[in-house]
């Protein structure tokens, strides 16, 4: 993987990771949402229910008045006990919403009233007006109770109409955030593998070049009339062209990464040694050697005398090796232990 596609992974990870956030923040507000929504429709549901209780307590009162029959009295007063119940479980349900929680403060203290006046009506004598009062008592308390049950449905209503607002904004800005993080992390995808195929294909297509280039190196160096002969740090041979074929009677498959002054015997035979590791300590110390004369043994024995230039080979400011030029040669009629013998006589007549 390259450094760009490197990048552009981190990137698309970076993005996920922060726009997961963002999106599990908005789902977490999306469902405080509901959940206050829920609750406000429980509340507007028992509102609605103590709206109800009061209208089912006012008409049984309206049948006392009118038949004088204290059994409406006992029902209302029935009825009214419920709509207690309802009050004190409204008041459980409102407890995170202090609007309504400060309304239904005034509420029970209006139940509480009202409630009182149907006990007073309820345990009240029969007949005459003095004993129709506590009734009608009763009667004023239920008006204003509705009232502020009106009220509080209203307000109700309203804080319900807020909150489904929110709701459906944070649901509206989650679904935005998850389809932008999807739409982000399929683009940044595609635009990676783009980028990785445009790289990929730069570096065939460079490779493809730099083959072709090699070809017709290669090509340019086998039809050169001169030796060259490639040679590691410690005189290995790495490459010959055809004319260096010729000169060893070797083919590259056979000496290649085998050492040239162990193969050939460069100036070995010929009792001097000097030549030898001068040539090869300018290899290993990237010194340059012009115009040189050396004799090379050949594959069937016989030696050649050459005339060769040897010139560092450099990779990345650091000695490879070097690469030898080999200019005029001839092959000497004697073979190696001709050579070798002519090459001891000077020996002995010095030791003499």
């Amino acid at each position: 993987m390259s450094r760009r596609s490197f990048l552009g992974f981190i990137v698309i990870v970076a993005v996920s990771v922060i726009g997961g956030l963002m999106v599990h923040r908005s789902s977490l507000d999306a469902a405080e949402d509901l959940r206050q929504v829920s609750e406000a429709r429980d509340a507007q549901r028992l509102i609605r229910e103590c709206a109800a209780a009061l209208e089912q307590a006012d008409a049984a009162e309206e049948a006392a008045a009118l038949t004088g029959d204290r059994g409406y009295l006992w029902t209302s007063r029935a009825i009214l006990q419920i709509l207690r119940e309802k009050v004190q479980s409204l008041g459980v349900a409102a407890a995170d919403d202090p609007p309504l929680a400060a309304g239904l403060g005034h509420l029970r203290n209006q139940m509480e009233r009202t409630w009182t006046a149907a006990n007073v009506a309820a345990e009240g004598g029969r007949g005459g007006k003095g004993q129709r009062a506590p009734v009608r008592a009763a009667t004023a308390g239920s008006q204003e109770l509705r009232q502020t049950i009106g009220k509080l449905e209203a307000a109700q209503n309203a804080s319900l109409s807020v909150r489904r607002d929110l709701y459906n904004a944070d649901g509206q800005r989650t679904v935005a955030l998850f389809v932008a993080l999807l739409v982000a992390q399929c683009g940044g995808s595609a635009l990676l593998l783009v980028t990785s195929a445009r790289a990929a294909h730069a570096r065939s297509e460079l490779s493809f070049e730099l083959l072709r280039t090699n070809v017709r190196l290669f090509a340019i160096l086998g039809t050169i009339g001169e030796g060259i002969f490639q040679l590691d740090r410690d005189g290995g041979l790495v490459y010959l062209n055809h004319a260096a074929e010729r000169i060893l009677g070797y083919a590259l498959g056979e000496i290649q990464g085998k050492s040239l002054f162990h193969l050939v015997h460069v100036q070995k035979s010929l009792g001097d040694s000097e030549k030898e590791s001068a040539l090869a300590e300018s290899i290993r110390a990237g010194v340059s050697i012009h115009r040189a004369q050396d004799s090379f043994e050949r594959k069937d024995g016989k030696f050649v005398a050459v005339e060769y230039t040897s010139q560092p080979l450099l990779v990345a400011g650091r000695t490879a090796g070097a690469l030898l030029r080999t200019g005029h040669y001839r092959t000497k009629s004697h073979g190696r232990r001709a050579s070798r013998q002519r090459g001891a006589v000077p020996h002995t007549r010095r030791k003499e």
